[in-house]
């Protein structure tokens, strides 16, 4: 019942909110706005790269935020692509941030108090479900961003003409940035994004992983560079457990991200993933990560999110 009456809702606001602003024209003179693609999953995809690189940070968190809500109220994610298709990030932040209001005023008497609780449980559970979604978007991307590193030699701390993989301070700070500078600042040696922290991990000549600096790139101990040519992790943990996130997150060079429950090992804030955290029980260095549920260093599982 609940879910249904809320469906409703988020559709008939979609009808306020977007139809009106679609028919408008862009102003004289003006750019025309980035606009989402919902006619496939992956034109999507392309289109949501395109519309986060215009916005600020707060704003690509509302803009996650509203997609995550839409994504709970919606029959599928099929739905919710066509209910987008050729809006722009200010439309669907505009009807994220109704949808909230509605829900929390209560205003209309659309929900009785016990169906109003369990919407903004559901509200949360919203929330949560997209700072997860951020938080892989975001290793994929850091993946991306140290494959050209690599292969361009844009990072290359010997000048032996061989690429190396990188720190999130090296990646901001090629020419140009390999990622946007403005959403990765490093500080206390990790990213805050999205309710999310995320933290790089490079290997000495030993494969022993070594932190970035705290304001980004390497710190008194540096890693090997032929080593980094060859391996590199990363973590991506919530920054409020249970409100911003729940699940913990890997990658490294191979490119799958990894999922725990993190159920057991409970990271969250300063409570962070130790380097080793994903890999088979017993490998103290970086390189490949085993498939499958082995047992990992921290005692928990990770396997493969959907999607890879």
């Amino acid at each position: 019942m609940i879910a249904s009456r809320l469906a409703a809702l988020g559709a008939g606001l979609a009808v306020a909110l977007l139809a009106p602003l679609a028919a408008q024209p862009s102003p004289p003179g003006g750019a025309a706005p980035r606009l989402l693609d919902g006619r496939s999953t992956s034109a999507f995809r392309a289109s949501m790269r395109r519309v986060n690189a215009a916005l600020a940070p707060k704003d690509q968190e509302r803009l996650t935020a509203a997609l995550g809500l839409l994504r709970h109220m919606s029959p599928s994610a099929d739905a919710v692509m066509q209910r987008l298709h050729g809006t722009s990030a200010a439309q669907v932040i505009a009807l994220g941030d109704a949808l909230r209001r509605q829900v929390d005023d209560n205003r209309d008497g659309i929900v009785t108090e016990t169906e109003l609780a369990a919407a903004r449980a559901d509200l949360q559970t919203a929330s949560i479900e997209a700072g997860e979604a951020a938080a892989v978007a975001l290793l994929r991307l850091l993946h991306e961003a140290q494959t050209r590193a690599a292969a361009s030699a844009a990072v290359d701390r010997n000048d032996d003409g061989v690429g190396e993989f990188g720190y999130f301070g090296d990646l901001v700070a090629t020419e140009p940035p390999l990622l946007p500078p403005a959403a990765f600042a490093v500080r206390g040696g990790v990213v805050a994004a999205r309710g999310y922290y995320l933290q790089t991990w490079l290997p000495t000549a030993t494969r022993a992983a070594v932190s970035e600096a705290d304001s980004g790139g390497p710190g008194s101990t540096t890693p090997d560079p032929d080593a980094s040519a060859a391996a590199w992790c990363g973590y991506a943990w919530p920054i409020e457990r249970g409100r911003s996130g729940t699940r913990a997150f890997f990658i490294n060079q191979e490119g799958t991200v990894l999922v725990t429950d993190n159920e057991q090992q409970r990271y969250g804030g300063e409570r962070a993933p130790e380097p080793y955290a994903a890999y088979p029980l017993g490998t103290r260095a970086l390189g490949p990560t085993a498939r499958g549920d082995r047992l990992r260093n921290d005692g928990g599982t990770w396997v493969p999110v959907a999607g890879g």
